[in-house]
Parts: structure tokens; sequence; C-alpha cells
């Protein structure tokens, strides 16, 4: 097609007469007028088409291993079309190819090289390649902009996910800040969204109604550093109302790292046939710092791999958010959908699914800090073989399995044993526990507190080390410093040791220690007696004993003499425990004498003492903590625990026959429980047969608190 000023000319007549050469001129002229006015449309054209294709090839490089033609859902109006986002299909087009497990954990110990300089330029190296181009229109509409916790966090208009419209309400009704996110082999397995904020509860309800979603992960706390991250969305107590929606809280699970609430959802609008009630989960995990990544990886790695197990099949999209919905939020999609991808196809693609997503939800996955964590629970994973719990129905026969060697000659044991006990804690991590002044308070230099786990006392004003003890904090399975680990007081540090009782407000003491010498004696004073302590602050009173039995105890009464403030605090204390329990199950019947004291108070910390604040202790710990989580999960996680100890009190489960205690103490047990419930299940049958009934009728029971088994 002819340009119009081409027209003009061909169009044109000639003002007076031309020679022949002039009119052949002109002619010539005009063809080439004509030539060029053709070909510069064509031209244009073309750079266009270069240009966009040379644009499509920088941004819409492939960045997972399926196809993802991702579409949004369907539009209410006309201007929130979806957007098709064209991605390759094979990995050999990829920027970033998958990584064979075999070869993962080398690569990322590659990464970690250096000060952590290869994550820095691959995270780098993945925002750069970011698309900027993706609309967020419906987050700035003026109607819209508060219901954005933060104004620089939108949610891409091509996969927000759209509530139904409320006809009685204003027409962008159906915005949440909120963005469908694929997992592995799956879209929309996910949806990416912020900590809901006062006027926008009810909108966060109706989406996990409307998407028919079960399971809400929530990577946040409701305040952190005194700033307010999320607002509450769900009843203490009780039912509550969020606008159409009506939300019942059936019960809470509070444990270490997470809690587990489970709720009733009802729609109020519908009709009582069509509006069936709906359980969802949430799995809430709060252990997770405000800055930066959690210290462990393996608490994360339970979190993830329970809450994406509670999702039920045919069930919507989890619904996962932090404060932002980006950050935090991002790290369990990326964790979660490359252990599928482990399972299924044994290799792992943490740098191209994490461009991928990103073109559904803006900056997902935050800092480079996160990143490298992403990597490192991935390794965890992998190291450990999958998944480490045990379902009870399994532990024997895992429990065979586990001593049967392999072609090398090796078991899974003693790999287990290697692979929690391998880290050697750095020279600086002790800091504290090798200062001059403290060295001394320290029974032994091999066994010393990490100073990120160890246990602070009230300094003391103008007194160096007045805040050191050789202790340390273990989680149990309630609470992360369910436990303080500590060596037998030395003389001079007894005065420390009550101070700890007393700041940390601990009813139980669990005493393992043998005083058969010099080196180990009582530290209390004698039935009857009082002593001050902490500069006068406190008094201790020695006000009962019972040494007719193993175990003994003795009753203390701790009043301040600032205040009217009164602590009760019992030694429980044991000479022979474990080796002399005999069959291995006995061992716990210790443990439940200890809890029968500590349930009557639950008060701070349970304090556990042996010589060195090592083996012993540990395993004391390890083994109430095994027995809560047999209890209430129904599984146990040897691995875990002996870990996460090892790693907070590096040593502490000494050998190879001390790890293997653990698993064959368990062992024991459950036979024993196996044998027991025989014995009543014969007796039912014998003389009460319609029990039978009874029991098959009856609710799961949900007291999270109630008494053990009988031993």
């Amino acid at each position: 097609m002819l340009n119009r000023t081409a027209l003009t000319i061909l169009n044109s007549k000639p003002n007076g007469s031309n020679t022949q050469d002039e009119v052949e001129e002109e002619k010539g002229n005009m063809t080439a007028v004509i030539v060029a006015a053709t070909m510069v449309p064509v031209i244009v054209i073309l750079i266009i088409v270069l240009v966009t294709l040379s644009f499509r090839s920088l941004t819409c490089r492939e960045y997972y291993q399926a196809a993802y033609n991702y579409l949004a859902v369907p539009s209410h109006s006309q201007s929130s079309q979806p957007t098709v986002i064209p991605i390759p299909e094979t990995y050999e087009e990829a920027d970033y190819p998958s990584i064979a497990v075999r070869d993962f954990i080398a690569h990322v110990e590659m990464l970690h090289a250096d000060s952590d300089i290869g994550f820095s330029q691959q995270f780098d190296d993945i925002t750069q390649r970011t698309r900027c181009d993706l609309k967020s229109e419906f987050s700035a509409l003026q109607e819209n902009k508060m219901k954005n916790r933060y104004i620089n966090i939108a949610a891409y208009d091509h996969t927000r996910c759209q509530l139904k419209p409320i006809m009685s309400r204003q027409k962008h009704s159906d915005y949440i800040n909120a963005n469908y996110v694929d997992g592995y082999n799956k879209a929309r397995a996910y949806i990416a969204t912020q900590g809901p904020l006062p006027q926008t509860v009810d909108d966060f309800w109706r989406m996990v109604w409307e998407q028919n979603t079960a399971v809400i992960v929530m990577i946040t706390n409701l305040m952190e550093r005194g700033r307010r991250k999320c607002d509450q969305y769900w009843p203490n107590e009780g039912t509550e109302d969020y606008g159409v929606m009506s939300v019942r809280l059936l019960s809470t699970f509070a444990r270490a790292h997470y809690t587990v609430r489970i709720f009733s959802l009802r729609n109020t609008k519908k009709r009582k046939k069509h509006s069936a009630e709906r359980v969802v989960y949430q799995y809430h995990y709060t252990e997770w710092p405000d800055h930066g990544v959690p210290d462990y990886t393996l608490p994360v790695l339970t979190f993830v791999r329970k809450s994406a197990a509670a999702n039920p099949p045919g069930a919507g999209p989890i619904v996962v958010h932090c404060s932002a919905g980006v950050g935090r939020t991002g790290t369990y999609i990326l964790i979660d959908s490359m252990m599928q991808q482990i399972k299924e196809k044994g290799s792992v693609n943490v740098a191209g699914f994490l461009l991928h997503i990103r073109q559904q939800r803006n900056f997902l996955v935050q800092t480079e800090d996160q990143y490298m964590f992403i990597h490192d629970v991935l390794v965890e994973y992998i190291l450990g073989g999958g998944d480490t719990e045990i379902q009870d129905a399994k532990i024997m026969k895992y429990f065979e399995d586990l001593e049967k060697p392999n072609a090398n000659g090796e078991n899974h044991l003693e790999r287990q044993f290697l692979l929690s006990t391998c880290r050697r804690p750095k020279e600086h991590e002790y800091s504290q526990a090798v200062k001059p002044v403290n060295v001394p308070k320290n029974r032994i230099q091999e066994m010393l507190p990490i100073d990120m786990k160890r246990v602070l006392l009230p300094v003391k004003p103008g007194v160096d080390g007045s805040d050191y003890i050789n202790a340390s904090y273990l989680q149990g399975y309630n609470r992360t410093d369910e436990f303080i680990i500590t060596q037998h007081p030395l003389e001079s540090t007894v005065e420390d040791f009550w101070r700890m009782v007393w700041d940390q407000n601990s009813a139980a003491i669990v005493l393992l220690t043998k005083m058969d010498n010099d080196d180990c004696k009582e530290f209390w004073p004698e039935k009857g007696d009082s002593i001050q302590v902490d500069a006068g602050n406190f008094k201790l009173f020695h006000r009962e004993e019972d040494t007719s039995l193993d175990p003994v105890t003795h009753d203390f009464i701790m009043e301040s003499t600032q205040d009217d403030y009164v602590l009760m605090s019992r030694i429980i204390a044991t000479t022979e425990w474990p080796d002399e329990c005999q069959p291995l199950y006995t061992a716990f019947e210790f443990i439940e004498t200890c809890r029968k004291w500590y349930q009557q108070y639950n008060s701070g910390p349970i304090i556990v003492i042996d010589r060195h604040g090592g083996c012993q202790a540990a395993l004391f710990c390890a083994l109430w903590t095994l027995y809560d989580q047999l209890h209430h999960d129904k599984s146990i996680d040897v691995y875990q625990v002996a870990k996460l100890y090892h790693l907070k009190r590096t040593g502490i489960i000494g050998t190879k026959d001390n790890y293997h205690y653990l698993y064959k103490a368990i062992d024991s047990l459950c036979k024993h429980m196996a044998e027991k419930e025989k014995e009543k299940e014969s007796y039912r049958t014998a003389t009460l047969p319609h029990h039978r009934a009874i029991k098959n009728g009856m609710l799961p029971n949900s007291n999270c608190n109630g008494p053990w088994p009988d031993m």
C-alpha cells in the first residue's frame, strides 16, 4: 500500500510544458519515490517483528519442564482479559537446566564456595531475567489500593485470583491481592496472597470458599518486632462471621515450630442443603524470623511436608501467605514443588522454576538468603533419603531394616548417625563459652553451649561473664525451649544454676548424675534450711524430700525478696537411668514420673542435668520428645530429633550406640504397647462384646494433653 505522500505525487499534474528529457527524468524520479514509499512500511514491519522476537527471546525463555501457557480465570469485564505467556516446552531450551539429584549436593557446595558468591551471581541473574512488563492494573485502581497491604506488592492481572462479584457492592468487589501460582506439573497448585487486612478478611474467606481450599499455610506472626504483619482472620474460640462466611474454630494443636488450627467454614447466604460445612486446616509456622531465614532446615522441611500432605485429593489450591505474600510464600512454594520434582523425576531446577513462577506473582523469593535457604532445605531432604518420619505401624519393620547391611557392609543406621552428627561448629560459634572469664565454669571443653542456643542469665552490672552458664535450650514436641540441658553445677556455679532456675521459672529439674564422689556434690541446702541467692534477690528454701524410693525427690520454695512472687520447684533424681532399665520400655516409666509433676505446674523449661550436660540428658529429652510424637502423630522421626540436638549442643548424642538406643527403646515400647492392646482386645472380646461397637462409633480423640497409655 502506498502512503499519502506517494499518492499525492502520482495524482499531481505538471505546471506548464516539459521537454521529453524532463518528462523521462520526472518519470524516473516518480518511480523511485513509489519504490521508496512501498518499501518504508515493509522495513518498519520487519523491524517491529525482529524487535518483538528479540524481546520474546530475552523474556519468554524456558522456566520449567512442562509447557505453561497460563490463562487467567474467565474475566468479568472486557478490561481483564487474560494474558497468554508462552513458555518453550523442553529443558534443552532452558536458561537453567535441571540438575540430577546425585549431582545436586555438589552443585550447592559449589554455589556456597567463596562466601556464597555462586548464589549471589545466580540470584542476580534471575532478577535480571525476570519480566518487568507484566501489568497490575487492577491493583492500581483507586478503589483497590486500600486492599493492598504494601504499595509495591501488586497482583498481576493475568494470574490474579478473581472473586465472584457482589452485585450490591462496588464494581471492583472481585479484587483481592492474590495470584495463582503453579506447582510442579500442576497448574494453579497454590494461591499466593498477602496477610489479610481488617478490610480484606471477608474477601479472604470468600476466596477460600470459592476456590474450595482445604489448607491455608501461614508463614508469619501477627506482630513481628513491634510491627503489624498480618491481621488475625480467625476466631480465638467459637464461631465468628466474616461477611457471608461463618468460621468456627474446632481445635488448635501447638507444636514446637508450628501450630495447626482446624476450622469449619460455612457460607451463610446459601440454602442449608447447598451450604454443607467444609473443614479447613491452617498450618501456621511460628518460628520464622522477621528478617532472614530460620536457623535450621529440618523443622521447615517437616512443616512443608505435613502441610502439603494435608491437602486432600480434589481440593482446590493451597492458599499460602506471609505478610506481603512474596518472600516466605515463594520460599514455601519452591521447596514443596522441588520436593515433588525430586520424587517424580529425580532432578531439581530451583532457578528455572523460580523464573517461571515470578511471571505469576511479583518478587516471589524476595532475598538471596531465602534463595540459598531453599537449596539447603533440599539438600537436607536428599541427604535424609526423603522422609525420615516413620508411621507407628511401620516402626518395627523399619527398625529391622535399619540394621541390614548393604552391599558395602554398611547399614542405614550407621549412615543416619553419621549424617545427624557430621557438622562441627566453627570456633566463633562458641565465642562466649571460650572467653577466659567463662572457661573455668565448664567441666570439660568438649561439651560447650553454642552462642545461638545458650541460656543467658540476667547480667550483673560491671561483672564480665555474669550472663554465662554452661546450659543449652533443646526443643521438645511442644516448644522450641521445652528443655534446658546443663552440666552438674560446680561449686563456683551453684548460684548461677539457681539464678537460671529462677529466671527461667522452671518447676521441674531432672537430675541424672551419680553423686558418688567429691566432684559431683549436692548443690542445695539441707532439708528445712534456706539460702539467699543472687545478692539476696530471692530465697531458696528446701521444703521437703523423699529419699525412700527411686527416684528421689526434693521440693523447694523460691521466694522473691522484692515482691510476693513464689516459685515451687522439684528435683527428681535417679542414678541408674537408663542403664538399669530392663526391658527397655521401662525407661519411659521414669519419664512419665517427671511428666506428671511437670503437668501440675507446666512452668518454664524442664531442666535436665547430667555430669557434663551431655549424652544421658540428651537421651532423656529425645525419648520424651519421641514419645510425644508417637502419642500425638502416630509416628516418630529419630533422625530429626537427633540432628537438631546435635546442632544445638554438639556432641550430646555421642556414639552410634546412643543413637541406636533411641530406636531400640521406641521399638521396645511399641512391642509392649501392642501386647497390652492385644490383652485388652482379648478381654473385650471375651467379656464385653458390645464394646467393639462402641469403639468403632467413637469420634477421634483430639485431646493432645491426655494421659499416656498404661505401661
